[in-house]
């Protein structure tokens, strides 16, 4: 099991540090955060922590609080990473656990709670400049309406008369937000012709004041952030205490870290700088915007010896310190401070501003690492997804993201196929829509594939861009397609007579076995190694299709239950075993993957619909771990590496259920929905790759993938 480990560094250059890092990723170690060139935060088991260990620039290795020396001031950065660190490993407090408890799984929309700002991805610092270029002049705002703030029913009007005009759902997304937080443009926006508004949006968004960078954020590599604290100086102005700011850093850290623990990939890895800034400027009112406090605080950052004027240029001067130094895909600011200003959380521009506005908006200083989490997922491309009070979402169809990718969980429109989000609710947790729109590998499909069959189809995959994969036909034989890299071949009739799915693996190229039941009940089995083999006997007396696996070179492991419904196992090398009982009461046939030599992971429905799993060490069997679920048909797995294990079944309503295995903890059930017919097979031929295969209702072959 993964732990969460601390490496403090000896001091060394930060190309150095650059190369620690890369020797973590190749031992396939989860880079979380790296703390200037002091430290790093980890994901690693018990073998890879030896690894850590033996690094020869690695000072300590944590998993537990650490003592803290009294000689070290509070300013003192080694000292803030450890203060942070011990209070994220520190059990929460009765009041605190019942604080958080009381808002979880609320929507951000919850009339309760300070309304969100409305996220847009059309800048607004860079709005009036546009329109003075182009020589609009900016409408007069009638005497009756409020400059601060505009009410839902206008932002509805908004809505409608845009779309008249624009005929583009997503345009109308982002300007009707841009006006909400900008209502004095209400008139000018509404009075654009169809042609400017296109421009503006072309021209804006592309753009979007990032510097030498891609233009299109994607959440993936080495991102560098940086965290200005933003108090008064004055006597009595607006400060945190020290609690307050060790509390604030904890929340932004553990915000972060979790979007970099679910990358599904493990690339993604924050590089934190952090600047504690104190201004001399009077504190404003729940109505001011942010520069009067910002401008001045940005005079004070300094950062591995360069200085900034006190104007929003030097934010982007800042990040562009910061990304070349760090070598990091993009970079972003996060703004922390006391000072009142006229939003609790909002992001633009490539840097989101935390504000402890009415107690942060109602929801406390403890739901910070969701806010961020939330705030940081919209400069990278998500959408919201709440309803309720603010500017909710409307339409499933907007896109979002780099990849175009659609607010398919909005809760305007998702009905009863609606999950928990981040993007909706205070839930660290991601849907598959806002997992595309910041660009990380996601779910595409369903790709029809034709033929008629009569079974499950099962999958493997024997080297990259590889599939192969099997099914029963209306004939009862066995029928075989294959990805070739380039396109879909077959289907090729493989002969025999057989009872449900046939099974599939390879222990290497140009190398299969399949496995069937026969009508006898007994285990058949048939070869490829440049050209097919018979069909062999290999006896036994089942009650189920087989599966079976490789974990390497002449190594095969089948399973299937038998006619008192337990668990059996039968293994190849050099030599057939006999039948070994593993126990048990199957509901189903079972499945199996392997994430590395000698370690089985086999997944059965129980009598109950739950999914169980037992596994095998090494040395010995586990008992049977229920997994929860509800599981109508045969399940499959598949590992893409190790320490991660992909199970899949048809779930309430026969749609594709989705849990896996992240080396820590079980994560979902994730609905990826779908009608299907029969169990699900499974293949990887890479990390981060997926091949889902199943019968659809016209007894055709589906196809869903995941990169």
């Amino acid at each position: 099991m993964k732990k969460r480990l601390l490496v403090f560094l000896k001091k060394v250059l930060s190309e150095t540090v650059q190369n620690i890092i890369t020797q973590l990723k190749e031992a396939d170690i989860t880079i979380l955060s790296q703390y200037e060139d002091m430290a790093i935060e980890v994901e690693a088991d018990s073998n890879q922590q030896k690894q850590i260990k033996a690094l020869k620039n690695v000072e300590s290795v944590h998993d537990k609080p650490i003592a803290e020396k009294k000689s070290k001031s509070l300013t003192d950065e080694k000292s803030e990473i450890i203060r942070a660190w011990n209070m994220s490993l520190k059990p929460p407090t009765k009041s605190r656990s019942k604080a958080v408890a009381s808002t979880e799984g609320v929507s951000w929309g919850d009339p309760r709670f300070d309304a969100p700002k409305p996220y847009t991805k059309i800048p607004e610092e860079a709005i009036r400049e546009a329109l003075k270029k182009k020589k609009i002049s900016i409408k007069e705002v009638p005497a009756t309406r409020s400059l601060k703030k505009i009410t839902q029913k206008e932002f509805r009007t908004v809505e409608r008369e845009l779309q008249d005009k624009l005929k583009d759902e997503t345009k109308v997304y982002h300007f009707s937000r841009l006006v909400a937080n900008n209502p004095d443009l209400k008139e000018t926006i509404l009075d654009l012709s169809t042609k400017t508004l296109d421009t503006l949006f072309k021209e804006l968004t592309a753009k979007l004041q990032r510097g030498p960078e891609e233009s299109c954020w994607k959440m993936n590599g080495s991102m560098s952030v940086g965290v200005v604290f933003v108090e008064s100086s004055k006597t009595g102005g607006p400060k945190f205490t020290a609690t307050e700011r060790t509390t604030l850093r904890t929340e932004i850290q553990t915000g972060l870290n979790w979007l970099a623990s679910q990358h599904p990939a493990g690339n993604l890895n924050w590089v934190f700088n952090y600047q504690y800034t104190s201004i001399n400027v009077n504190n404003g009112t729940n109505s001011s915007t942010e520069d009067y406090w910002r401008n001045p605080a940005m005079a004070k950052v300094n950062y591995n010896g360069n200085t900034y004027a006190a104007n929003w240029n030097s934010v982007a001067q800042y990040r562009e310190h910061m990304r070349t130094k760090n070598n990091s895909a993009h970079a972003i600011v996060i703004f922390v401070t006391p000072f009142a200003t006229e939003w609790h959380a909002y992001a633009s521009g490539s840097r989101l501003t935390l504000a402890n506005r009415n107690n942060w908006g109602g929801w406390g200083i403890n739901v910070i690492d969701t806010i961020t989490a939330h705030e940081v997922c919209h400069l990278y491309g998500a959408a919201d997804e709440y309803t309720g009070s603010g500017t909710p979402c409307t339409s499933c169809t907007t896109k979002h993201g780099c990849d175009q990718v659609a607010n398919g969980n909005c809760k305007a429109c998702a009905g009863s196929a609606a999950v928990p989000c981040v993007m909706d609710q205070n839930a660290l947790t991601l849907c598959s829509f806002t997992r595309g729109q910041i660009g990380w590998p996601r779910w595409r499909g369903w790709e029809g594939l034709g033929g008629i069959i009569t079974s499950k189809p099962n999958a493997v995959s024997w080297g990259t861009n590889r599939i192969d994969v099997v099914a029963r036909g209306t004939d009862s034989a066995v029928h075989h397609k294959w990805w070739d890299g380039s396109q879909w071949r077959g289907w090729e009739k493989l002969g025999g007579q057989i009872q449900g799915a046939p099974a599939i693996c390879s222990w290497a190229s140009g190398r299969l076995d399949i496995f069937a039941t026969g009508m006898n009940h007994h285990l058949y089995h048939m070869w490829f190694q440049g050209k097919w083999s018979g069909w062999e006997d290999l006896g036994g007396l089942l009650s189920s299709e087989p599966t079976a696996v490789s974990w390497s070179n002449g190594r095969i492991d089948v399973f299937a239950r038998g006619l008192d419904s337990a668990m059996y196992h039968k293994w190849f090398q050099g030599s057939w075993s006999g039948w070994e009982n593993l126990g048990g009461v199957l509901g189903s046939a079972p499945a199996v993957s392997s994430w590395a030599a000698n370690r089985l992971d086999c997944f059965v429905a129980g009598m109950d619909h739950k999914l169980y799993h037992k596994w095998w060490n090494g040395s010995a069997w586990s008992g049977w771990e229920n997994l929860g679920g509800t599981v109508l048909d045969n399940p499959g797995a598949v590992s893409w590496g190790p320490n991660r294990i992909d199970v899949f079944y048809p779930g309430t309503n026969f749609h594709m259920m989705h849990k896996w295995w992240d080396g820590s903890a079980w994560k979902g059930e994730e609905d990826l929905g779908g009608i299907l017919s029969s169990g699900v097979g499974v293949s990887s031929w890479q990390k981060g790759r997926v091949d889902c295969f199943v019968e659809d209702l016209n007894s055709a072959m589906s196809h869903l993938w995941y990169s």
